[in-house]
């Protein structure tokens, strides 16, 4: 019963890893794709995608590229994260950053360019870019500890268990005789050395074999 108790205990946070996870990711996915292409009429066929120092625009795609791009970016990261064994103990503290970089950086294109049929005349985007970038920090930072406690719990349940296997076989290995406490009319003097004979205690009396 233990032990199966133990792999649902184990069990039960996998499950709902792998929901939440799929759920982030479908969730910035449909972000991607949807954030420029809902807005389609408020400006023309190409987005302003680049801003050069001087915080002018001089690059863009069209309409459907701006949407593909990140969308493609963004599966391949999550695929990495999800079926890639190395990453998979940091799930978390890449996708939640990623993902929170990536959207905030297609809606800070697609509110620059809002209103503007010709691409070159959209607006900055230095306030968008810097709170995403410190938005992205804030969540990998929270993404990165909060993915190192089921770590460290399942290291200590582990250690926890082999410490009272050991116990247990420990206790097994000992002879009635050898348990304090069990038996107080024996004493441990029941095994003979070199053939010299075997002293047997029953009740108050006192024999010697062997010789």
């Amino acid at each position: 019963m233990s032990e199966r108790g133990g792999l649902r205990e184990m069990r039960a946070p996998r499950r709902w890893a792998v929901w939440g996870t799929t759920a982030w990711a479908a969730g910035i996915l449909v972000l991607l794709v949807a954030a420029p292409l809902s807005m389609r009429g408020a400006y023309g066929d190409r987005l302003a995608t680049h801003w050069g120092g001087s915080g002018k625009p001089d690059g863009s795609l069209p309409l459907w590229a701006a949407a593909v791009a990140p969308a493609a970016v963004w599966a391949v990261l999550a695929a990495a994260a999800v079926f890639w064994r190395a990453a998979r103990r940091w799930r978390a503290a890449v996708l939640v950053p990623g993902g929170v970089l990536l959207a905030g950086g297609q809606v800070s294109i697609v509110r620059a360019n809002l209103h503007h049929a010709d691409w070159r005349d959209a607006d900055p985007v230095s306030v968008g870019a810097v709170v995403t970038v410190f938005a992205a920090a804030a969540a990998g930072c929270v993404a990165w500890r909060v993915s190192r406690r089921p770590a460290a719990a399942s290291a200590s349940r582990g250690q926890g268990e082999e410490l009272r296997g050991q116990r247990g076989r420990r206790r097994a290995g000992r002879g009635p005789a050898e348990l304090p406490g069990r038996y107080p009319h024996r004493t441990p003097l029941t095994r003979g050395h070199g053939g010299a004979g075997r002293v047997t205690v029953v009740g108050g009396s006192c024999s010697r074999a062997g010789q």
